[in-house]
């Protein structure tokens, strides 16, 4: 059986220092994120490996973190053109083993549109993969409206990935606790709020109506449906006439 997986996530060193460390902040920096970090930089040692060990074909890559997303609009569009085709380099010679979603700069949402296209085109790259919000804006604001045609028209997904909430929700659910800092730092992320976040994220995209707009645009999420299934009876009823 042949078995494709989607999370599986690249960080490379040379990308990440050129962004700058006021930018970059505490990304990084965690004892887990460290004890992995030679993980995410690997592409063709232990990775295949892994792979090859646990009966996984073929695995769609994509960068760990917002990237691009932490530069201005003005030089996101070129960090992220210069990070896919490193991508596309350190895969080459695996074609039957890895492809990739392109990463994208999403604070310029025109240039994002571009960089799909040509990742698609000139490195065959099949979709794209967004990190929750961009500067606490939701994709059902009209200025993503280039990003989906454009995945629309390449016939690619975009797989929505769990990011941040907005920083007025974090301040409100997820600080001002004076001990067990650090377990609730993993409960705003990876815990619980990362997945809440991006089930409320889906639903704004209905309630605006992108998916009417949109009928051909293929949206992805991971993690069983990201705390939508659970709740699904009763958001069908809101969504019922």
């Amino acid at each position: 059986m042949r078995i494709v997986t989607l999370e599986e996530h690249i960080s490379f060193p040379e990308m990440t220092q050129l962004i700058p460390k006021e930018a970059l902040g505490d990304f990084g920096q965690s004892p887990m994120m460290q004890k992995i970090a030679p993980k995410l930089a690997d592409i063709t040692n232990e990775r295949l490996t892994s792979m090859d060990d646990t009966g996984i074909t073929m695995q769609v890559l994509s960068v760990d973190g917002v990237g691009a997303n932490l530069l201005s609009a003005e030089a996101g569009p070129a960090f992220a053109t210069r990070y896919n085709t490193l991508i596309a380099k350190k895969i080459a010679a695996h074609p039957d083993r890895f492809s990739a979603f392109a990463h994208l700069p999403m604070t310029a949402p025109l240039a994002a549109a571009d960089e799909l296209e040509r990742a698609v085109k000139e490195h065959g790259f099949c979709g794209a993969m967004i990190r929750g919000l961009t500067n606490d804006q939701f994709l059902d604001h009209p200025k993503f409206a280039p990003i989906f045609e454009r995945a629309i028209k390449l016939g690619v997904p975009i797989y929505l990935h769990p990011g941040l909430p907005p920083k007025s929700v974090a301040e409100a659910y997820y600080s001002h606790f004076s001990h067990r800092s650090g377990m609730l730092e993993s409960i705003a992320c990876y815990g619980w709020g990362w997945h809440s976040e991006t089930a409320i994220h889906v639903l704004r995209l209905f309630v605006a109506g992108i998916f009417d707009k949109y009928p051909a645009l293929k949206l992805m999420i991971g993690h069983m449906g990201e705390m939508l299934p659970m709740m699904m009876v009763r958001s069908d009823r809101v969504f019922k006439p």
